[in-house]
């Protein structure tokens, strides 16, 4: 969260707008001694002017809504973290179907090779959904307690 004068950001808001690893920004903060200081447990840095704006809009599109990783429960993290995975995966079999690879063929290639497991018929929803609504189609939309029941003692 950037102070007042928004010119104190978190290092991940540097290394985004910098195209870089957060922790190279830190390095280089130190390196050439860029003003810092700590709002709470956070340490917040001053990048130079080539990077302020560049800054300033990422926060902008970042914290209204509410996607600072320290706003996030593991629970949204991990929901995120799928449906980044799904895209992907979506993206993946769309190149694919784009090089003319037939629909079972890329299909199946894909479900093999994503770093994740998932099946054909998964990646086929997904796509569908995806084409259908957008990127909100891949959020899950589960309600109440998911997956597996233990089973009853006789």
């Amino acid at each position: 969260m950037p102070a007042k004068a928004s010119t104190h950001f978190p290092a991940a808001v540097i290394a985004a707008a910098a195209g870089t690893y957060k922790r190279a920004v830190i390095r280089r903060a130190l390196r050439e001694k860029w003003e810092r200081q700590f709002n709470g447990n956070q340490f917040l840095l001053t990048p130079p002017r080539s990077l302020l704006a560049k800054c300033r809009a990422i926060t902008r599109l970042v914290e209204p809504r509410g996607l600072r990783p320290s706003a996030l429960t593991p629970e949204r993290r991990a929901e995120l973290m799928r449906a980044s995975n799904r895209l992907f995966a979506c993206l993946m079999l769309a190149s694919s179907l784009d090089a003319g690879e037939p629909h079972e063929i890329a299909l199946r290639r894909v479900a093999h090779v994503a770093s994740f497991k998932c099946s054909a018929r998964s990646l086929r929803r997904w796509f569908s959904a995806l084409e259908t609504n957008g990127i909100a189609g891949l959020a899950e939309s589960k309600r109440g307690v998911v997956g597996r029941k233990p089973e009853a003692k006789r």
